[in-house]
């Protein structure tokens, strides 16, 4: 036998790899195809509250049991666990800002700018007000967190 009669061409190949590909399994049925898997853009926020809100469970397996739960009438069970662990860190969180009088103290520097009391470059003034701004938007979002109203 010579080495030519053993090894097949190219189009031999592609003709054997292109009839195995349509032949149905081993059992008989034919191969079905999978869906293509729904893929969907996320915030770097809205990924952090489907985590939050799928716990333990993979997000996959939590998205699924959200849409298609097996009786639409009643909601799936929440997740609750660390959603409680959160609303702790942040009732902490608030309690500290609040021992801290760090807004007094940020406002009574900025009026004592404002008033000419105190002399600042622009540049320092500038990183004050944006740190009491700053301080308020995390203060503000640490409430919405919790889901009390601001006073």
């Amino acid at each position: 036998m010579s080495g030519a009669s053993v090894m097949k061409t190219d189009a031999g190949l592609r003709q054997e790899f292109a009839s195995s590909a349509h032949t149905p399994t081993p059992n008989g049925k034919k191969r079905k195809k999978r869906m293509a898997p729904l893929s969907i853009r996320l915030s770097p926020d809205e990924r952090a509250r489907l985590e939050v809100l799928a716990g333990q469970q993979p997000i996959g397996a939590f998205v699924k049991s959200r849409l298609f739960a097996a009786n639409d009438n009643i909601p799936p069970r929440p997740n609750s666990r660390p959603i409680v662990n959160e609303r702790v860190g942040f009732a902490k969180m608030l309690g500290m800002l609040a021992r801290m009088d760090i807004f007094l103290i940020l406002k009574e520097l900025l009026k004592a700018v404002g008033n000419g009391q105190i002399r600042l470059e622009p540049e320092t003034e500038s990183a004050l007000n944006t740190a009491f701004l700053d301080l308020r938007e995390i203060r503000r979002l640490l409430i919405e967190a919790q889901k009390v109203k601001a006073e």
